[in-house]
């Protein structure tokens, strides 16, 4: 049976009455996607997204969404073809094949995705079928700013109406759009912020991190977002009426929305209190916060001027990384740096671990590693990956046996890591003038045969061509690059290089007639290899490195070729 045929029977069980012959065929599509060398015509594709928008029969379980699983399956081809029919067929989708859509439509830059974007929200706004998702949309600043423009009617509709403040946002903050209709989005500010505020009273006299993460939220961490929406726009439209807004937020309980009336109070007015100011920086909910709001402003000398910043930078990532870890459940309650450890990283860069405990919706306390804080800046606030827990019980006691065990912990990572492979990559034939090349053989072959009958030797352009990439790929086909832990394995033709990646200087690009050359020096300028950049996935390679070294003090150079003009 063709692929076409299978999937043709699938888009029919989908539409079984009976769970289980649905989950059956569900399993087959997954199968069928998990198929790398599946090809299909590109008629299909419009039967498939058809089907999608029918209305199925769902046990509402997770697996149970024929819709969603349809639209994924065909997320995998970048074509016209299926832009053009997620648009025709959108209003019929289920709400997470709608998410779906827009990531696919999102997922590269394509004038026709736009348009099937402006057509979904045209047609589907209206009746409110449609589903915004605005993430996806942040890759592409300038379809943002076109929605914004044609749609920014909906900041009226109570179903769209943070959606599109977020864009907006989007639009200010990037310098898109300025002053953006203010007789029509000013006042439509106030009169939310006055719904919000009235919203927020009921939350206000109990506050607290109990009531905000477990109590109230399912409420009240959406209204807080909303206030944070017209908060920011109206920064936009800042006037005296505003900052009245401002300093009437000053006096909420919650922290975030303080930070952002104090950020905005302050970048206008030239004027803040100390104290609050001080109090917001000590607050695990808004100590980051505040401190980037203070970056913007470049004022941040007087972020806990007084005090070490590392330590409430750490009790601020432990608690926003335990309200993100599944494994989980609760809110961490008085947050302290009980200890930490100096030591080196595999570059023989300084760092720090902080110790530190927390108290759990169980009253229990338990405890997590933060880190790794730079040291070769005084009290960095920069931090790379590496907070944890195991979610056991803190015994002061029991200090120095936590610190053994977490340096044991760490050498085992290390060995771990030092044999991951990041990056891996052969030359392949170039698939794009694969076909060309074997009919060129196919025609050398022909010459070659004719021209031996005459008793000549072939000798052409076309000789010389063949012979050239058979040549060059006999040559090439044995070199590799590999990036594995910290070290790079390279070799191409005689050349080979092993390298830790942060002895690398830089990797910069040098033209040779057509071709492109990367180059790769050490430290003391010294070029360790060069290659052509057809050799191997250049770009991907490049943003390997840069993954892996970002956090060095002095990181490499890095030339991209899709950038080098």
């Amino acid at each position: 049976m063709s692929y076409e045929s299978k999937i043709k029977q699938i888009i029919k069980d989908t539409q079984s009455k009976v769970p289980d012959k649905r989950h059956k065929t569900l399993d087959s599509l997954n199968q069928l996607k998990d198929n790398e060398e599946i090809g299909l015509d590109f008629g299909i594709f419009e039967d498939i997204i058809k089907a999608a928008s029918f209305h199925f029969e769902s046990t509402n379980e997770e697996w149970d969404d024929p819709s969603f699983q349809l639209i994924d399956f065909v997320s995998d081809y970048q074509t016209p073809e299926v832009s053009d029919a997620i648009a025709r067929y959108y209003q019929g989708f289920s709400r997470e094949a709608k998410i779906r859509a827009l990531y696919y439509l999102c997922s590269f830059e394509e004038e026709n995705n736009l348009s099937a974007i402006m057509d979904i929200f045209e047609k589907n706004l209206p009746s409110k079928n449609a589903v915004i998702v605005t993430e996806p949309l942040y890759d592409h600043p300038r379809w943002i700013q076109r929605i914004v423009e044609k749609f920014y009617i909906y900041l009226s509709d109570e179903t769209y109406k943070y959606q599109f403040y977020d864009l907006l946002l989007y639009c200010y903050e990037n310098e898109l759009i300025q002053n953006f209709h203010p007789d029509y989005v000013y006042p439509l500010l106030l009169e939310d912020y006055e719904k919000c505020k009235e919203k927020y009273k009921s939350y206000h006299d109990s506050y607290s991190l109990k009531k905000v993460y477990i109590d109230w939220k399912e409420n009240y961490i959406d209204l807080r977002l909303e206030i944070e929406y017209v908060l920011m726009n109206m920064a936009y439209h800042y006037n005296e009426k505003v900052q009245e807004v401002f300093d009437e937020v000053l006096t909420f309980k919650d922290p975030i929305l303080q930070t952002r009336a104090f950020i905005s109070t302050m970048e206008f007015k030239g004027v803040w209190d100390k104290n609050l100011l001080n109090d917001l920086s000590k607050n695990i909910e808004s100590t980051q916060l505040i401190y980037y709001g203070l970056h913007r402003l470049r004022k941040t000398h007087l972020f806990l001027a007084d005090e070490n910043k590392q330590p409430y930078f750490a009790r601020s990532y432990l608690f926003h990384y335990l309200m993100e870890y599944d494994e989980y459940q609760g809110v961490p309650f008085e947050v302290k740096i009980e200890d930490h450890l100096d030591i080196e990283n595999h570059y023989g860069q300084p760092i720090r671990y902080y110790l530190a405990s927390f108290i759990g919706v169980d009253e229990k306390t338990y405890y997590g590693w933060v880190g790794a804080f730079p040291l070769e800046v005084k009290d960095s606030i920069d931090i790379w990956e590496g907070t944890y827990t195991e979610l056991e019980e803190f015994v002061p006691s029991k200090i120095e046996e936590y610190k053994n065990k977490f340096m044991k912990k760490r050498e085992i990572n290390k060995e771990q890591l030092q044999s991951e492979v990041y990056y891996e990559d052969t030359p392949v034939f170039n698939k794009g003038w694969f076909a060309t090349y074997l009919v060129l053989a196919a025609i050398w072959s022909v010459h070659f045969i004719s021209s031996i009958s005459y008793g000549l030797i072939p000798v052409s352009a076309i000789t010389a061509y063949v012979l050239f990439v058979t040549i060059r790929w006999i040559i090439e086909r044995k070199s590799y690059i590999k990036i594995q832990g910290s070290n790079l394995h390279i070799q191409y033709k005689s050349q080979v290089k092993n390298i830790e990646l942060h002895q690398i200087k830089k990797v910069s690009l040098r033209k040779n007639g057509r071709k492109r050359i990367a180059e790769i020096y050490d430290k003391n300028n010294h070029l360790l290899i060069s290659f052509p950049t057809r050799v191997f996935d250049y770009d991907t390679f490049i943003e390997c490195v840069e993954e892996l070294t970002d956090h060095l003090k002095e990181p490499p150079f890095l030339e991209s070729e899709k950038y080098e003009q």
